[in-house]
């Protein structure tokens, strides 16, 4: 089914379908579906590392190899970007510029894991000690 096409007031022009979500989304609307769930998604997991930063985890209080920050002053940086690019992608209404914040955050974290892989770094401690038998 074809959209429809209709003047709104102010001489803006939308399209509508017959179809709902499946409708929106071939019309267009799947961009804007996409920058909500990204927000949505960038939102849950900067809460979730705001929140683990505050923590008492002895690995937070470990050094990053390509930063040299701690883990905690890490996470809360890290959170407190997710946050805001999600508050861009949820409350903003450039679209445009939702795209390329999501984007330009997730390619830091490409980098970013690059970088580790690079050092050959695994892991900040072993989580148990390694029984050895001689």
């Amino acid at each position: 089914m074809a959209a429809e096409v209709q003047k709104v007031e102010g001489g803006a022009v939308e399209a509508v379908s017959g179809e709902g979500l499946l409708g929106r989304l071939r019309t267009g609307g799947w961009v804007r579906w996409c920058v909500r769930s990204a927000g949505v998604v960038l939102l849950l997991t900067g809460l979730a590392k705001l929140w683990s930063a505050m923590g008492e985890a002895r690995v937070l209080g470990v050094r990053d190899p390509l930063f040299g920050l701690t883990f905690r002053q890490l996470m809360a940086g890290v959170g407190l970007v997710e946050v805001v690019v999600a508050w861009v992608c949820l409350v903003g209404r450039r679209e445009r510029l939702s795209l390329v914040l999501v984007g330009w955050l997730s390619g830091n974290f490409a980098l970013y894991r690059l970088g580790l892989w690079w050092l050959g770094w695994k892991r900040p401690v072993r989580a148990m000690p390694v029984a050895r038998s001689d």
